[in-house]
Parts: C-alpha cells; sequence; structure tokens
C-alpha cells in the first residue's frame, strides 16, 4: 500500500509525491521551518509546507498543511515555482506560492523551530536541498518576490 499523498506511478517506477511550500515574508524575512527529529533530513530548514492529499488542490494542501503545522491561516496567491527533485527514496514535484496576509501567529506544532530570515542571511547548507533553488528567485533584501517566470 502506498502511502497517503504519494503515488507509485512515476517515470521509473519510483513513488512520486506532488508538495507544496509557501513563501511567508514579513518584513523582508522569510518564514523558515526546522524538521523535527525522527523525520527525513531531520534538522534541517525549509520553507513550510507539504504533500498534497488525494482530491485536494494545490492551494488547499498548502493551506490545510499551514494550518496543521503552525496554526495559521493563510491567504495563498499566484504560484512563484515549480520543480521537480528527487530524493534517494521519492520523486517529488514541488510548487512554491506566495502566501500574502494570514491569521494567527506562527507555532512550532511540528517543527523543531521556526524564524524569520531575510534570503541573504539563509544558510544553504543547512536548506533541505529541493528549496535550494526557491533562494534564487527570493530578492536578496527580501522585499518583494517576483512572479514566475516563464
Amino acid at each position: 500500500m502506498t502511502a497517503p499523498g504519494i503515488s507509485p506511478d512515476s517515470p521509473g517506477g519510483r513513488p512520486h509525491a506532488e508538495v507544496v511550500a509557501g513563501a511567508l515574508v514579513r518584513d523582508g524575512a522569510c518564514l523558515l521551518c526546522q524538521r523535527p527529529g525522527g523525520s527525513n533530513m531531520a534538522g534541517h530548514w525549509e520553507f513550510p509546507g507539504g504533500k498534497v492529499k488525494e482530491g485536494e488542490t494545490l492551494e488547499e494542501a498548502l493551506r490545510r498543511e499551514l494550518e496543521e503545522e503552525l496554526g495559521i491561516e493563510v491567504s495563498v496567491g499566484e504560484r512563484l515555482s515549480t520543480l521537480e527533485y528527487s530524493y534517494p527514496h521519492l520523486d517529488i514535484t514541488l510548487h512554491l506560492f506566495r502566501c500574502g496576509e494570514f491569521e494567527g501567529e506562527p507555532r512550532e506544532l511540528y517543527h523543531t523551530a521556526i524564524t524569520w530570515l531575510a534570503p541573504a542571511e539563509i544558510d544553504r547548507a543547512s536548506l533541505v536541498p529541493s528549496n535550494l533553488p526557491f533562494l534564487d528567485i527570493l530578492p536578496r533584501s527580501g522585499e518583494d518576490i517576483p512572479s514566475e517566470r516563464p
């Protein structure tokens, strides 16, 4: 049996998951979350989000994940980037969305820690590898996030 959100039908027969992440920006800083112990890549930082469940749109999945993991309700904006990434155990299609205003204050309901960092302050070595390309689309000042490029 395949885990929820993971399909066995990616090219090459490897497990595949659709994953969403949110770019939440406050005062020029992005919200990053530290993966908890016992999880894949524990201790690494990531943009908040998670796997899309069957029947969900990408936007619905992102709203659900941010409510479950951070206790906030977000306004999901435009898609900023989509990329393919292969972990040793799983292929993913990862979608980064601009997140507008949100209700509530982000809390560590799932993650070990959360922090707000300007893009220039983010340590590339501590970020999960699938999130690294996102740093290239974030402005170094963190003032605004450009739209997805064709």
